[in-house]
């Protein structure tokens, strides 16, 4: 009896072995998982963010309407404050932004603190020209 004991407990310990690696793989498999969640979806949340600015409707004008104004020199002056306001209510308090607006690769307007961090960028066709914003994001520096 005393050998069928000692098997017995032989084998909890193995068992007890095998839970504890199922354990923590298990932690670090999901601690990847949820990393690369989060970076796909501050990705769509970056680009569903320029998309909406683009689209944004300030004063009988769309965002497009005042960018592609802005392209041909009609006016930028309150392009700038109205970009700011529009991404101070979205952003995070942690968060900084550059705001760039290209014609057939001119850099027309540029504003913003972030020369790193993650680039999206929203083409589109506003008559005959063909415009393109791009939005850096990146952690404010302290």
């Amino acid at each position: 009896m005393v050998k069928g004991q000692a098997e017995i407990v032989g084998l909890a310990v193995i068992v007890i072995m095998l839970l504890v690696i199922g354990v923590i793989y298990v932690r670090f498999a999901l601690i990847k998982e949820r990393s690369q969640y989060g970076e796909i979806r501050t990705n769509i949340e970056v680009n569903n963010m320029l998309r909406a600015l683009v689209k944004l409707k300030i004063a009988n004008l769309t965002m497009s309407d005042a960018l592609y104004d802005c392209y041909r020199q009609i006016g930028c002056d309150n392009l700038r404050d109205n970009i700011e306001d529009a991404l101070s209510a979205v952003l995070k308090p942690d968060e900084d932004y550059k705001f760039i607006l290209l014609a057939d690769e001119n850099t027309i307007i540029s504003f913003g603190k972030c020369n790193k961090g993650l680039l999206r960028s929203f083409p589109f066709v506003k008559h005959e020209a063909y415009l393109e914003t791009r939005l850096t994001l990146c952690q404010k520096q302290l």
